[in-house]
């Protein structure tokens, strides 16, 4: 008797079915496209946070989602959390968390800065310097999760492509004096050279370096790196055992002060000048929270500081949240791009996350920023100039005119054609772009 075949069981059939698994398994997979490679953001991706009660793996595709239409692929997450990856010492690390981060991160084209939140407890001393019987433990943890994550081919994560390069150790130092961190840096950076030697070591979690602080009763001074300098300068001299020099600035935190980044930066080349060696900055962490009285005004000031600190030759950049990290109604609450009326919901876009979104999307094309003016920046590569425009916050803003036809693009992308001489500088910036008459 003739046997018949099924469809199901011809090898065309097979083929074509594997093809539109694989299509279907990769919708919300695509990698992020162009990106500028010095503009990144923070986010609190970490073991923990994923293995929230409340869907912390639905918000992590979510997030994913977020930053390929926000166009920015570098995010700074605190991965390297010994509190949630080996918080029972006996049983060992338990990986599994981070690494399902890593795979899907790394799916997407996203490229990560692990931060270790801060030091453990557990291996302090009273007065917060390393305890010498714990600190190899510390430390044997941050070789153990370097070396997982740093694709040298020896004790990789299974199936990593994109290795982590760049590691820092705290977000805050307010609460650790210099002598102490100095000592931990020391230990970390250590740790993480011995696993990857050509690893990036940030020395992190300085908070409005040279500006006074918000609380001045509180244990940060304006001088913490210095202090922190000096400290390590009486175990290592001028070799300091860090790459880059990693701070954060939030100008509307504390008092007015007319010029933050730039204060903030001349005094960290500054304290390095006077002590005979130089490093690249990175600014970690910068933004706004989303004020009341004026709910747009997180949109227009991250362009502006965006752009301001770029032109400080700040090497990189990290918007402070992508999402918001803690409720509403604490300091540090609605500064995100991005929120969520409950843990579990797809995540609602602010007027910022567009504003960020199409800014990221003109400097993927022309990276190069350059102070013209007051409120006047310039974007340049191959294309034809760019040119962002808003009136500062001075008492006579600089008189200029624009001659012919110009694009005009708002916070919100939207774009139109107006005649030079009817173009006015706002405290929201603009995008001018030289164009034809449109009769």
């Amino acid at each position: 008797m003739k046997r018949h075949t099924s469809l199901i069981d011809r090898p065309m059939f097979r083929a074509a079915s594997l093809v539109l698994w694989l299509s279907i398994g990769m919708v919300g997979c695509q990698p992020i496209g162009p990106s500028p490679e010095w503009l990144g953001i923070n986010t609190h991706w970490s073991a923990r946070t994923l293995e929230a009660q409340n869907g912390g793996e639905a918000d992590l595709d979510d997030e994913l989602e977020l930053l390929k239409d926000l166009h920015i692929r570098h995010v700074r997450a605190p991965l390297m959390d010994w509190a949630a990856i080996e918080s029972v010492s006996d049983a060992g690390p338990d990986w599994s968390a981070t690494d399902r981060i890593v795979r899907k991160a790394q799916r997407m084209g996203v490229k990560l800065v692990a931060v270790c939140p801060g030091v453990p407890p557990w291996a302090q001393t009273a007065e917060g310097l390393p305890d010498p019987d714990r600190i190899e433990q510390f430390a044997d943890f941050v070789r153990r999760f370097v070396e997982r994550y740093d694709g040298d081919g020896r004790r990789d994560m299974p199936g990593l492509q994109r290795p982590i390069e760049h590691f820092e150790l705290a977000f805050d130092l307010s609460r650790v004096e210099p002598d102490a961190y100095a000592a931990w840096v020391s230990a970390f950076a250590d740790a993480v050279k011995t696993a990857a030697p050509r690893a990036t070591v940030i020395l992190g979690g300085l908070t409005n370096p040279g500006l006074d602080p918000c609380d001045p009763n509180g244990r940060r001074r304006p001088d913490d790196f210095a202090r922190l300098l000096d400290a390590m300068a009486l175990d290592h001299g001028n070799a300091m055992p860090f790459d880059v020099v990693g701070f954060s600035c939030f100008p509307l935190q504390c008092l007015p002060v007319p010029d933050p980044f730039n204060t903030a930066t001349g005094y960290l080349r500054k304290a390095m000048a006077d002590r005979s060696f130089v490093r690249p900055l990175w600014m970690t962490a910068y933004g706004q929270n989303v004020n009341q009285s004026h709910p747009d005004g997180q949109a227009a000031d991250l362009v502006k500081w965006t752009l301001t600190a770029r032109t400080l030759d700040v090497d990189r950049m990290f918007l402070h949240a992508l999402t918001d990290v803690e409720p509403p109604g604490r300091p540090r609450g609605a500064f995100g791009l991005a929120y969520r009326v409950m843990n579990d919901h797809t995540a609602i876009r602010r007027k910022a996350f567009e504003a960020v979104a199409v800014l990221a999307e003109r400097l993927s094309k022309q990276s190069i920023v350059t102070y013209r003016l007051p409120g006047l920046y310039m974007l340049t590569s191959r294309e034809e100039p760019t040119y962002v425009l808003w009136r500062p916050d001075i008492h006579e803003p600089p008189h200029f005119e624009l001659n012919g036809w110009w694009e005009v693009t708002g916070l919100d992308g939207r774009s139109s054609v107006i005649l030079g001489l009817n173009i006015q500088s706002e405290p929201e910036p603009i995008y001018l772009r030289q164009s034809k008459s449109p009769f």
